[in-house]
């Protein structure tokens, strides 16, 4: 358990628990869903309330951070290996803000503004280090001297910050072997090679004696990268197929105390054979301009014409294909029937308009939400039995169509599925809803379908909801469970006899399933 209080002064009670992370305010607790569903083994806050102010989460899934002052939102700190996919049993915090992390694989030390899995101030204590087992139980403390305890399934290991030594000067680095791998020539500095012999190797060797096998190294070869690259533990490199060019290769090297010493370099260059040197290629280019002079005159107006003539076709088929692509587009996101948008668009259009409904609920801004309208057709199979399916489908093209003229601007209607419609209304105060659900139903019933020479009465059932779901709670239920309470409140029309409306609130009773559903519209007293 924590308590935390953040920069407006309010209390916060956390829990760690098997299945997440609980928090507690004014007596309601709730999962934070952001840090996940694994188990969490140990919390500590960090910073002050409007200064790097974070609660940070030891889990089975490794390091989570969560900012206390700013939406309670989580980020998965990533760590370098061994720990990257593994758990953290506990973790401590020093005099100088550095975190100390128990796991499986020893004690991992991140500086107090870590930069990710390549930083290269990241240590790890081993048994090199003096513990007495890599794996730690999930018992840590930090006594009144600021020394940081912890106990390992073989024993207890002592830490004290204050008697750390200080970073050693940088070791010496050298190359100690470069040579042309075909033929054995060692390179010299500023060395001329053929193309031919374009394979070079090189290898480094750093003067440390001290956990060894923990140096890494880097090299860049200028005029091939761009920079550097990544840390590794080979202290060999090797280039096959150098282009001809002037090269210098760079290398540096890091200690197991993070110390970095370098760069070492070696300069270099590749030669072209004869017939690639600039006087061959100026050879090539006066014969060519001669040739070219000759036999152009005979030829430029062929070329001329063809250009005219492929050019010409290559806009008509770009034209074509921007067309197709336009109409592949627009086909893939509609109902071939209806069209009316498909599900596939509601997916990629209607998020951001979520997260916008929720932004503006959290303001206390009116007419934010958006409405949910869920609408069946009744009695659709009868339809089709009695008539054919070529009139059912008759019948829902002529709904998508009395639904179009209903929409205003920037609403959204889609057929969510055989006889089922769904129209998202955007901007709309929660208090309209059943207005404007009323004025869809009366739209459908009021004049009979005219299908060929039949002529038909059709009604339809409709379900409502309000997305936010609880405006004082705006993320607390997502767009696919307030479609969920829609549906709901649609499958509450068809039983209570079709042809009606029925809206799905948030409960104000205290039930436990914390839904009300109203048939009509309830502050209308209807």
């Amino acid at each position: 358990l924590r308590d935390t209080r953040d920069a407006a002064g309010a209390t916060t009670l956390w829990a760690a628990s098997e299945h997440g992370l609980y928090h507690a305010r004014d007596g309601n607790w709730d999962r934070l869903a952001c840090a996940g569903d694994s188990a969490v083994f140990d919390l500590r806050e960090r910073g002050t309330a409007g200064h790097e102010h974070a609660l940070w989460l030891a889990t089975f899934d490794g390091l989570t951070r969560v900012d206390l002052d700013h939406g309670l939102a989580c980020t998965r700190v990533v760590l370098p290996a061994p720990a990257k996919a593994a758990s953290v049993y506990q973790l401590r915090f020093d005099a100088s803000a550095r975190t100390y992390l128990f796991g499986a694989y020893g004690v991992l030390r991140l500086p107090a503004d870590y930069r990710g899995p390549d930083d290269a101030r990241v240590e790890r204590f081993d048994l090199a280090d003096g513990l007495p087992d890599l794996e730690f139980t999930r018992a840590s403390l930090v006594d009144a001297r600021g020394r940081l305890w912890g106990g390992t399934i073989e024993g207890v290991a002592l830490y004290d910050p204050a008697a750390e030594r200080p970073p050693a000067a940088p070791r010496p680095l050298r190359i100690l072997d470069a040579r042309e791998e075909g033929s054995g020539r060692e390179l010299d500095e500023q060395a001329d090679l053929d193309e031919s012999a374009g394979n070079v190797v090189f290898e480094l060797s750093l003067l440390s004696y001290q956990r060894d096998y923990r140096t890494r190294y880097r090299t860049q070869l200028v005029g091939l990268e761009s920079k550097p690259g990544k840390w590794n533990e080979s202290a060999y490199r090797s280039y096959s197929r150098l282009p001809p060019g002037t090269y210098e290769f760079r290398a540096w090297a890091r200690a197991a105390d993070g110390v970095v010493s370098g760069p070492v370099s070696r300069a270099f260059r590749v030669h072209a054979p004869w017939w690639r040197r600039p006087w061959a290629f100026l050879l090539y280019a006066a014969a060519m301009i001669l040739l070219g002079l000759f036999a152009g005159r005979l030829r430029a107006r062929a070329f001329a014409a063809r250009a005219r003539a492929l050019e010409s076709e290559v806009a008509e088929r770009t034209r074509a294909l921007a067309e197709a692509n336009r109409r592949l587009a627009h086909a893939s996101l509609t109902d071939p029937l209806t069209g009316l948008w498909n599900r596939r668009y509601f997916a990629l259009e209607l998020p951001p308009e979520c997260e916008r409904a929720i932004r503006r609920a959290a303001r206390g801004e009116r007419s934010a939400d958006l409405i949910f309208i869920l609408a069946d057709v009744d009695h659709f199979k009868r339809i089709n039995d009695a008539h054919g399916h070529a009139a059912g489908d008759a019948v829902l093209v002529e709904f998508a169509r009395r639904v179009r003229t209903l929409l205003r601007t920037g609403d959204v209607a889609l057929r969510w599925g055989g006889e089922e419609f769904l129209v998202v209304l955007r901007d709309t105060e929660r208090e309209r809803a059943f207005a404007s659900a009323l004025r869809l139903r009366d739209a459908i019933a009021a004049t009979p379908f005219a299908i060929g020479a039949t002529s038909l009465s059709v009604t339809c059932s409709i379900g409502w909801a309000a997305f936010p779901f609880e405006p004082g709670a705006p993320r607390r239920h997502s767009v696919d469970q307030v479609i969920t309470f829609a549906d709901a409140a649609l499958y509450r029309a068809k039983c209570g006899g079709r042809d009606r409306i029925v809206g799905a609130h948030a409960q104000k009773t205290g039930e436990a399933d914390g839904i009300a559903f109203t048939d009509g519209d309830e502050n209308a007293g209807i």
